[in-house]
C-alpha cells in the first residue's frame, strides 16, 4: 500500500511492522527482509531467550515477550508497538489492525 492509498502513512517515515511469532523461521526471516528494506520492525514471541538472540542479530528490532494465544499479552505488545501500521502473523493466527480483537487459528 502506498502513502497515497493510506492517508496515515508518510513517505518520509518508514512503516512500523508488528510481527507475531518473530523468533520462528518465517517471522525472523520476515524481520530481516523488512529491516533490510528500511522498515521499523517490532516483534513478539513467548521465548525471551530466543528474542534476545534475535535482538543481538538485529539491533534495530524492538522485541516484546508475549504468548500469541493470550489476548492480554498480545494487547500489551500491541500497546508497546502502538505506531504499527501493519502486522504479520507468523504463528498461524490472523490479526488485522482494523479488527485487532478477532482471533482465528
Amino acid at each position: 500500500m502506498s502513502s497515497s492509498e493510506n492517508p496515515t502513512a508518510s513517505p518520509s517515515v518508514p512503516p512500523v511492522i508488528l510481527i507475531a511469532g518473530i523468533t520462528g523461521g518465517i517471522g525472523s526471516a520476515l524481520a530481516r527482509r523488512l529491516i533490510a528494506a528500511g522498515a521499523h520492525v517490532a516483534g513478539y514471541a513467548r521465548n525471551a531467550e530466543k528474542l534476545a538472540t534475535l535482538r543481538a542479530e538485529l539491533p534495530a528490532l524492538l522485541t516484546l515477550t508475549a504468548e500469541a494465544t493470550q489476548p492480554a499479552e498480545v494487547e500489551a505488545a500491541e500497546a508497546e508497538a502502538a505506531e504499527a501500521s501493519a502486522a504479520a502473523s507468523a504463528p498461524g493466527l490472523v490479526w488485522s489492525p482494523s479488527k485487532s480483537r478477532q482471533w482465528a487459528p
